[in-house]
């Protein structure tokens, strides 16, 4: 196979080639070609400048003829996702997988502010979403440091570079629950400023790197562990060598650069056992910053770094501990590897990386390299994590702000990308949770004998900082507009009328000024328009929960019927649809509920009595309901929709399965998803799938779980993606498993909407309700590159994917706030005009589609 890359010109013609043999022979990289075409057309316009007479210039065309870059074949079909930058890049530093699945990344070294420094900021990268968030500091800033992940969860950061290369003796213990550091209280025997980490068998970490004298921590003595130096000593003082941990618990140490600057070929043993180092000869080549990496039959993996003169390499050698031999092999890398790292890969292949945009894979059944096809970052002193998933991520190493990578090995299904992916596990099992997603993105999680947060960042649980002021089970709880949360009523030896408040901003709870008129041992709780709770539950009355006040009141009248295991769901017209339940019996009744009268009526009944069914607002205004059981406890898969124009309930199509006590969800997408549903109202044996309703078809598609579990919590976090957790097994143990639902379109809509007449930014929108049907109104907003304002309005109408233009506002705006009153009508506030802000408001009537001046703000404001 051949590469070319040619430069032609009158003055100069020069062609690169070079030819990949079987045996290994190495191509010159990408790089070095692409700078010698550079230099060349260097000297080709130099020459060109040179031939300058009477101001005039002789032109001499260059032709870059471009080769398509040929790797040797077969390659190896794995593939490599680029995923989410760190916080800022770095090299040099330490990285260990957490037992939630996340990567903690620390220390290091790079640029900041546009200076090179030193690290001493950590940061945790979550694999599942992409994203890595800041996590705390080290005790000092440090390069070159190692970090290993302790059996108790925690991580401990050994060692590193301060400041002018100066060795550190600090180490730091990270504590994945509260996301701290805290620095040992015992300092490493010797300071150390490239540490070489690896932990042992028994859950102790061997610490090696320029003194002869190791030590080894053993996390389990004193409050945070003791280091004690090694009994055996190596050979020499040294740095860049690698440690491997064998089958019978030994490890090898080899090679390295001694403190004098010279590159070793020294092999080692260290036995946990004894404390002993034991010289077991030399390898073949000198090398440091090389891979060492255990194969499956027991044998070390050794090829790339440097040698004594600097050469970069790519010979390979194998260790084989039955006779503590190394032997070269008849095959190189396809390129040398100056600072080169490998791993080996869930099928006993072995990933090596590093020096080079291409990453090469050790086939240990054939005993040959390949090439993966595809390039990636050029990196150097990187970190290779092998992930939950068993692909393995690729971190840092790079002299720019790159992001990181993904590698996926033949054979294995990544985690993200799919349906559901589990996630940490809650901190304790709770078998009918109550959540709510606060305004941060959070989520209370309640239930438990201890309340729970779960923190999306890093799609782990944490205990609240507070308790309850009751304890209680199968309470309501729901978002209040100051931020905070409702929590009412619920069961504790009885249930209770008592309710409570959680502010998130402090972590806490405080009961509320009043209580309800009566105990609610199976409450239901909408939030109204007015920002006020309507509160249901185990009677006919009803309680509305006053926010400004913190009290409750009685509402005006009363449900037609007292019952239980009913559903509510807001209206846009703001009215409250009551569905179904069981007085004894299960019943068809349906009730609206009006805030402004206070009052329920009755109206067109469900086709089929029902209770413990689900029931959702679809954004087009309609509800979906289904699922539950009948009057003869049969569990349905039978849905129904119900059409608040025309007050009446149609036929929806059936789930995929009859599911019982199941929680709905609308999606960002707009789509609905069913989930936490068991097969029979007598068990806990959960439905095997979850289902996904699409309301622009009208269908079902059903989606299989991690896990399946019944009486699960399911809320919507501000990503778009789905939290599901708790609930119990078919066995009836409650669980703490939890995972998440990745929408296909998470982040866009289920289809493109044609062309909409002008093109604007800063412009708002709402759906409007009544007349409309919940239409989309796009209002104002630049309409011109050059940031002319506008005034004309259109309507989007996502039923038959059209735009229509509808009445002028009355003066141009942007940045202006808006909100869609329970009457339906629309009001926009202030904002920045041509000139100037804006305390104007302004009312959008969808009947008449007109708009007309309403009272001025007291201040003017925008956003």
């Amino acid at each position: 196979m051949e590469q070319v890359w040619s430069i032609r010109s009158l003055i100069v013609t020069v062609s690169v080639k070079a030819v990949r043999l079987k045996g290994g022979v190495m191509l010159p990289s990408r790089k070095f070609l692409l700078l010698f075409l550079f230099m060349a057309g260097v000297l080709a316009l130099s020459l060109s400048q040179g031939c300058k007479k009477k101001k005039k210039y002789i032109h001499v065309p260059v032709e870059v003829v471009p080769v398509e870059d040929v790797l040797p074949e077969p390659y190896y079909t794995g593939s490599v996702k680029t995923v989410g930058t760190m916080a800022h890049w770095r090299l040099k530093h330490a990285a260990a997988l957490l037992q939630d699945g996340s990567v903690l990344l620390a220390g290091g070294c790079g640029l900041e502010n546009n200076v090179f420094n030193r690290f001493n900021d950590a940061e945790v990268f979550n694999p599942r979403t992409g994203k890595s968030n800041l996590v705390g500091n080290l005790t000092t800033r440090r390069t070159t440091v190692d970090g290993v992940i302790l059996n108790s969860g925690k991580a401990i950061i050994i060692g590193g570079a301060t400041w002018m290369l100066s060795s550190n003796q600090d180490c730091d213990i990270y504590d994945p629950v509260s996301r701290a550091f805290t620095v040992c209280s015992q300092l490493m025997v010797t300071p150390r400023a490239m540490p070489q980490v690896i932990k042992l068998s028994d859950g102790k970490v061997l610490i090696t790197g320029h003194f002869k004298q190791s030590e080894v921590y053993d996390p389990t003595v004193g409050p945070d562990g003791t280091f004690t130096a090694t009994s055996g000593t190596m050979k020499e003082e040294k740095a860049r060598h690698t440690l491997t941990l064998l089958a019978d618990g030994r490890v090898l140490i080899l090679g390295g650069q001694c403190n004098d600057g010279v590159v070793v070929a020294t092999a080692e043993i260290y036995n946990p056992a004894d404390g002993s180092v034991t010289d077991i000869g030399n390898m073949n080549t000198s090398r440091q910053n090389h891979a060492a990496v255990l194969m499956n039959d027991g044998r070390v993996f050794i090829t790339g770094g440097s040698d004594n003169d600097g050469t970069a390499l790519n010979s390979i050698e194998i260790f084989d501990p039955s006779g503590n031999s190394f032997t070269v092999q008849n095959l190189t890398l396809y390129e040398a590897r100056k600072i080169v790292k490998g791993i080996k890969l869930v099928d006993g292949n072995i990933l090596i990386a590093g020096s080079s945009t291409h990453l090469e894979v050790y086939m240990s059944a054939t005993g040959e390299m390949r090439y993966l096809d595809a390039e990636v970052t050029w990196r150097a002193e990187q970190r290779l994590t092998t992930l939950m998933d068993n692909t393995v991520l690729i971190s840092g190493g790079c002299w720019a702000d790159a992001p990181m990578e993904i590698f996926i090995p033949v054979g294995v299904t990544p985690d993200y990308g799919t349906d559901t992916d589990t996630v940490g596990d809650m901190r304790e099992a709770v078998a009918q949770p109550a959540t709510v997603r606060m305004a941060g993105g959070k989520v209370l999680v309640l239930g438990g004998a201890t309340p729970q947060v779960y923190d999306p960042a890093f799609d782990a649980f944490q205990y609240s900082a507070d308790s309850l002021t009751t304890n209680r089970t199968a309470c309501a709880v729901v978002p209040l507009r100051d931020g905070t949360a409702l929590i009412a009523g619920g069961d504790n030896a009885g249930p209770l009328d008592s309710a409570e408040i959680y502010d998130p901003a402090t972590d806490t709870f405080a009961p509320t000024a009043g209580v309800m008129g009566v105990a609610r041992g199976k409450p239901v709780a909408v939030n109204l328009f007015d920002g006020n709770v309507l509160v249901m539950g185990d009677d006919s009355t009803a309680d509305i929960f006053d926010l400004t006040g913190g009290t409750f009141a009685p509402t005006t009248g009363t449900m037609s019927e007292s019952k239980t295991d009913y559903t509510a769901s807001l209206l846009g017209s703001g009215e409250v649809l009551v569905s179904g339940g069981t007085t004894g019996t299960v019943v068809a009744t349906v009730e609206l509920y009006d805030p402004s009268t206070g009052l329920f009526t009755t109206t067109d009944s469900l086709g089929t009595a029902r209770s413990h069914h689900f029931q959702v607002t679809l954004r087009n205004g309609k509800v979906l309901l289904g699922g539950g059981v009948d009057v003869s406890g049969t569990a349905l898969v039978s849905t129904e929709i119900y059409d608040p124009g025309a007050d009446t309930w149609g036929t929806g199509p059936d789930l995929p399965a009859a599911m019982v006590g199941a929680k709905a969800v609308l999606l960002g997408t707009g789509k609905i998803l069913i989930a936490g549903g068991r097969t029979a109202l007598a068990g806990t044996t959960p439905v095997s799938s979850y289902a996904v309703y699409d309301p622009h078809t009208n269908t079902f598609t059903p989606l299989i779980p991690k896990a399946a579990h019944s009486g699960e919590a399911v809320v919507v976090l501000k990503d778009g993606r789905v939290l599901i957790c708790g609930g119990v097994n078919s066995g009836g143990t409650p669980t703490a498993q939890a995972e998440v639902y990745y929408p296909a379109d998470t982040y866009c809509t289920t289809r493109l909407a044609d062309g909409i007449f002008s093109r604007r930014f800063n412009h708002t929108y709402r759906f409007t309700s009544g007349p409309l049907n919940n239409k989309i109104l796009v209002c104002g907003g630049k309409v011109s590159d050059v940031g002319l304002l506008g005034v004309e309005c259109e309507i989007y109408d996502p039923d038959n994917n059209s735009w229509r233009l509808t009445g002028d506002m009355m003066q141009p705006k942007r940045l202006c706030a808006s909100w869609c009153r329970p009457d339906g009508k629309m009001m926009i506030f202030g904002g920045v005009g041509e000139s100037s802000l804006l305390d104007t408001v302004e009312v959008f009537d969808p009947a008449t589609e007109t708009w007309s001046y309403g009272p001025s703000l007291m201040t003017k404001e925008r956003g």
